[in-house]
């Protein structure tokens, strides 16, 4: 059985695009600030992460139609094959490291 890093490597991922990538699957659209609170991570280390998600072709990045200062990030459709098919992976590798833990945050797993 592999290790779960090994399968974020099989699936060209890291674990903080793994989780921002299982957010907007489970929750679709969101603010970026939402995401970052949510994730609780910083502004500075989102925005790298987005930048290089959006490169890839995984997530869009739109202004806010109701606060022009903010902007909303969603899944393509290319991030949503490439989470849904990662999901069944590294929720058995958790399940497996961590047997005794429902994984019930996401409606995904």
């Amino acid at each position: 059985m592999p290790k779960v890093s090994e399968t974020f490597k099989e699936f060209n991922l890291t674990p903080t695009q793994f989780g921002v990538m299982d957010m907007l699957n489970a929750k679709g659209r969101m603010k970026i600030s939402e995401l970052i609170d949510c994730m609780l991570a910083t502004s500075g280390n989102m925005t790298v992460v987005i930048k290089n998600m959006e490169k890839k072709g995984w997530l869009i990045r739109k202004a806010c139609q109701t606060d022009k200062r903010a902007f909303e990030i969603d899944l393509t459709d290319e991030g949503r094959r490439i989470i849904q098919a990662a999901i069944p992976h590294i929720s058995e590798q958790l399940m497996r490291l961590f047997p005794f833990c429902l994984l019930t945050n996401s409606p995904n797993w």
